[in-house]
């Protein structure tokens, strides 16, 4: 996603601001995809602990550590 597809999806969403406020909404973008990413990591890695399989949620989890 790139500063250009911000600002097309803010437009989309009825967001109307100047260029000066494209970069707060890209950092906006990639806080929240970040943070989503981060918590299906770990529902997936708590999963894989259930059904014993530790070794696959260490896995799952240090792909967020890097």
């Amino acid at each position: 996603m790139n500063r250009e597809d911000i600002i097309r999806m803010a437009r989309e969403a009825g967001i109307v601001f100047d260029d000066r406020a494209a970069p707060f909404y890209e950092r906006l973008v990639h806080s929240a995809y970040a943070a989503g990413a981060a918590a299906e990591r770990e529902a997936l890695a708590d999963e894989a602990e259930k059904n014993g399989n530790s070794i696959l949620a260490m896995q799952i989890r240090a792909r967020g550590q890097s």
